[in-house]
């Protein structure tokens, strides 16, 4: 498994090669995640690949790792399900939103555009 991650030319093909059970990479997280979030991940491991490929499991799990938490934050507003979530998840510093005069507006004008955005 670890050789067809370092042959895939495609993010489609990277991440069914992330996927696959028999490389044992730890997924946790990712998933639970939706599939424009996993192929995200799955395009910052092939973009990220070093020239001579990743030597063995543990660099290509921080690798992985590495991925997920660059994009934690944005499948948090994809999954978000509910206005309260939704708003926890825009409010994250990690998403990097400059929010100006969202910050002091009231709390139920917040909530109503965390609702708007689901």
């Amino acid at each position: 498994p670890m050789a067809t991650v370092n042959t895939e030319t495609s993010a489609a093909s990277m991440q069914t090669a992330l996927e696959d059970v028999a490389l044992g990479l730890d997924l946790s997280i990712y998933s639970g995640w939706n599939t424009a979030d996993q192929a995200a991940v799955a395009s910052a491991i092939l973009a990220g690949r070093p020239a001579e490929g990743y030597v063995d499991l543990a660099s290509l799990q921080t690798a992985f790792d590495s991925a997920v938490a660059s994009r934690a934050a944005v499948a948090t507003v994809n999954l978000a399900d509910d206005a309260t979530k939704m708003e926890m998840a825009l409010e994250d510093a990690a998403l990097g939103l400059i929010l100006g005069a969202y910050e002091g507006w009231s709390i139920a004008d917040q909530a109503a555009v965390a609702a708007d955005v689901l």
